[in-house]
C-alpha cells in the first residue's frame, strides 16, 4: 500500500487554521466584523435592575351603583368592549388567548384588553384607548361611571419609605406634665373652700400644632353629658397648650369613669367628632402624679397634618430625580370638615339644608378680580373671603330673605 506524501495530504484536506493563514484578508475582515458586532451587543445590553418590559394587557373598571348584572352587561360592559375593539392595535381573538375580556357584576364592570404582540409604541395605543373610553364616560346611563382606566401594570416599586411619628420623648412629657400641673393646682386654688371633694381632673392631650378650639367643642359635650348622667359635677374647664380638660367632682373610680367615657364616645359621638391627633384622656387625681399619669397615655409627637406635609415634601424631591418616574403616597389621612347643623333652626329660618353647598362654595370660589388701571399704573385685585380654616366657614352668614337677614 503506498504511503501518500505530505505534499498530497495538505493539498486534500480541509484544514481551518491553513485557510485563514493562507487568505489573511478574509480573516481580518471577519476579526474586525466579530469585534463590532460584540460592541454593538454590549452597548445595547439593557443595563437597568428592572428591564423595561412593555406590557400589552389593561383594565378598564366601572361602577354603577343599583344595577344589576344584565344591566351592567347591556348597558355599560358591552359599549366598552365595543370603545376597546375599535383600537387596530387590539389583539385578534384565538382559541387560546383573549383580545377583549370581560367581567360584568352587580354595581360593577370589568373589561381587559391586550395589545397585538406586534405593537412596539404601546403607550401609544393605550392612551388611545383610553381617550375613547373617556369620550364614552359621557354616554353612559345617568350614575354610572366614570370609566377608570388602569394601564400601569408594567411599573415596578423600586423603594418603599416609610413615614411615622416618633412617640413623644419623656423630656417632652415632663415639660408638657409641668404646664398641666400648674393649670390644675391653680383651677384647685381658685376653687371656694366648700367645693366637693374629692376632685379628679380629665386631661386629653395633642400635639401642640393642634389648636385646643379644634377638641373644645367635644370635650363640652362631654362636661354637659357627665353632669346630666351624674357621672360627675362641679365641672371647670381648663387648656392651655398641647392640652385640654376639665376638673371635676366624681365619686366613680378611674376604672368606672375611662368605662363611662367609653360608652359616651360610642353612644354620642361621630367619627369626626374624636380628633385622630388626641391622647387617650389622662385621670389625675393628686398633681403631683401628673408627669406619671400622662406618660402611661403618651401619644405621638406629629400630627397627621404635619406627616402630610413631610410626604409631600419628600415626594417633590423625588420628584426632581431623573431615575425617578413615578412617586405615590399611601395611607395619608384626607382632611375633612364636617358641618354639623340644626335641622329645628334651618326650618325656622326657611333653609333648606342643599342651601348651604350653595353658599359656602359661592363664598369659597376663586375668582380673577382684575386690573384696575390708575394713574397709569395697574393695580391687580385679588378678591378675599375664601376659607382659611373651619371656624371661617361657622361664621358664614346665610340669607333667607331680599334684605339678606
Amino acid at each position: 500500500m503506498a504511503h501518500k506524501s505530505d505534499s498530497e495530504i495538505i493539498q486534500h484536506t480541509h484544514n481551518t487554521a491553513r485557510f485563514f493563514v493562507e487568505h489573511r484578508q478574509v480573516a481580518l475582515v471577519l476579526l474586525l466584523g466579530t469585534f463590532l458586532w460584540g460592541w454593538f451587543g454590549y452597548s445595547k445590553m439593557p443595563k437597568r435592575k428592572d428591564p423595561v418590559i412593555p406590557v400589552r394587557v389593561a383594565v378598564a373598571s366601572c361602577k354603577w351603583p343599583g344595577a344589576s348584572a344584565e344591566d351592567i352587561e347591556q348597558l355599560v360592559t358591552r359599549p366598552i368592549e365595543q370603545a376597546m375593539a375599535q383600537n387596530q392595535a387590539v389583539k385578534p381573538p384565538s382559541g387560546s388567548d383573549y383580545g377583549v375580556r370581560s367581567l360584568s357584576f352587580p354595581n360593577f364592570a370589568l373589561v381587559f384588553v391586550q395589545l397585538d404582540e406586534n405593537v412596539k409604541d404601546t403607550r401609544k395605543e393605550l392612551n388611545d384607548i383610553n381617550l375613547r373610553l373617556n369620550e364614552l364616560s359621557n354616554q353612559l346611563p345617568k350614575g354610572a361611571g366614570p370609566i377608570q382606566f388602569n394601564s400601569n401594570f408594567g411599573d415596578t416599586a423600586a423603594l418603599m419609605l416609610t413615614v411615622a411619628s416618633p412617640m413623644v420623648s419623656d423630656v417632652e412629657v415632663a415639660l408638657r406634665a409641668r404646664t398641666v400641673k400648674k393649670s390644675i393646682e391653680h383651677l384647685r386654688d381658685t376653687l371656694p373652700k366648700n367645693a366637693p371633694q374629692p376632685r379628679i381632673s380629665i386631661v386629653v392631650s395633642f400635639p401642640q400644632s393642634v389648636a385646643a378650639d379644634e377638641v373644645k367643642a367635644s370635650f363640652q359635650l362631654v362636661e354637659r353629658l357627665g353632669i346630666q348622667q351624674g357621672a360627675f359635677q362641679d365641672s371647670h374647664l381648663f387648656e392651655g397648650p398641647g392640652f385640654i380638660g376639665i376638673d371635676v367632682n366624681s365619686k366613680l373610680d378611674d376604672a368606672a369613669l375611662f368605662a363611662w367615657g367609653d360608652r359616651i364616645a360610642r353612644e354620642h359621638f361621630h367619627r369626626s367628632e374624636i380628633h385622630p391627633d388626641s391622647w387617650r384622656p389622662a385621670f389625675i387625681r393628686d398633681p403631683k402624679a401628673t408627669e406619671a399619669r400622662l406618660s402611661a397615655v403618651v401619644g405621638e409627637k406629629y400630627s397627621y397634618r404635619e406627616l402630610d406635609d413631610v410626604t409631600a415634601l419628600i415626594q417633590r424631591a423625588l420628584q426632581g430625580t431623573p431615575e425617578v418616574s413615578k412617586v405615590d403616597r399611601s395611607g395619608v389621612l384626607a382632611e375633612k370638615v364636617y358641618l354639623d347643623y340644626s335641622q329645628q333652626r334651618l326650618a325656622e329660618y326657611g333653609v333648606q339644608p342643599s342651601d348651604l353647598s350653595k353658599v359656602l362654595s359661592a363664598r369659597n370660589s376663586t375668582l380673577p378680580g382684575g386690573i384696575l388701571e390708575v394713574d397709569n399704573k395697574n393695580v391687580t385685585l385679588n378678591p378675599s373671603g375664601k376659607f382659611d380654616n373651619a371656624k371661617s366657614i361657622g361664621d358664614v352668614i346665610i340669607g333667607t330673605a331680599p334684605t339678606a337677614s
